[in-house]
């Protein structure tokens, strides 16, 4: 009789631990962090607890969908700091949310459109400098300059 209980033991046992997932103390961070609006953070748990029990569609779910607001929260950061000015703060929200979700086609078509304004910028600014310079050296007194 003892040995029947001992047997029904382990085999309890045995499916209480297979039936708990692997990554669910990952997932619990996960939804904490997402209800302190912590995307980033959220992220990283839920993506550690589908990399532990990669069948787990609840972690699959959670995950996708963390990702696209991870994703939008760096593209509309981005998006700020341009405005602002900042492209280089904003090429880098951009290039976070390219990391976090590389098939957002919006983190892919902004950072394009900051780089191509930083270019603009650039050479923009190179032009104007020429100028500067050149219009500087021209009206500058000159002994060997017959007009001054």
């Amino acid at each position: 009789m003892r040995r029947l209980g001992s047997l029904f033991l382990c085999v309890g046992f045995g499916l209480l631990a297979a039936g708990c997932p692997k990554g669910q103390p990952d997932f619990n961070q996960g939804k904490k962090a997402e209800t302190l609006q912590d995307y980033d953070a959220a992220f990283a748990f839920y993506e550690k607890a589908a990399k532990r029990d990669p069948y787990n569609s609840a972690y699959k779910i959670k995950l996708n969908r963390v990702r696209f607001e991870a994703s939008e929260r760096h593209v509309r950061h981005g998006v700020e700091l341009r405005k602002q000015g900042d492209l280089q703060g904003a090429a880098g929200e951009f290039q976070r949310a390219q990391a976090i979700d590389p098939s957002s086609p919006v983190a892919d078509q902004e950072l394009r459109s900051t780089y191509q304004e930083a270019r603009g910028t650039t050479s923009l600014w190179a032009l104007a400098s020429s100028s500067f310079t050149s219009a500087k050296l021209t009206s500058s007194p000159d002994e060997s300059n017959p007009r001054v």
